[in-house]
């Protein structure tokens, strides 16, 4: 079977999957991406902003005593930190050998 130069158009991307399309696509997701993020930080700063009265903290014999938006933000560091940890150690699947 013999395909000369006018069946190579078939063969061209078309719709979606062109690669100009493609391009656009990840350009909107990296728009959102970034919009997304500022949205965020405009709410953290907001959160920081409105906590910045000292509360006092008691962990086991020690007491602490630092802004709100700080024990929020540790608060928050500690919980993330944890579950990366479980999603990276995954205790309840067991690796096959």
């Amino acid at each position: 079977m013999n395909m000369s130069d006018d069946h190579l158009e078939e063969l061209e991307p078309t719709g979606d999957l062109h690669p100009e399309n493609k391009k656009s696509l990840l350009w909107k997701i990296k728009l959102g991406s970034i919009g997304l993020l500022v949205v965020l930080v405009v709410l953290i700063v907001i959160v920081l902003f409105q906590n910045t009265e000292t509360v006092t903290t008691k962990f086991l014999f020690v007491t602490f005593e630092m802004p709100r938006a700080a024990l929020l933000m540790l608060t928050f560091l500690l919980g993330a930190a944890a579950g990366v940890l479980v999603a990276f150690l995954r205790p309840w699947k067991m690796h096959k050998s």
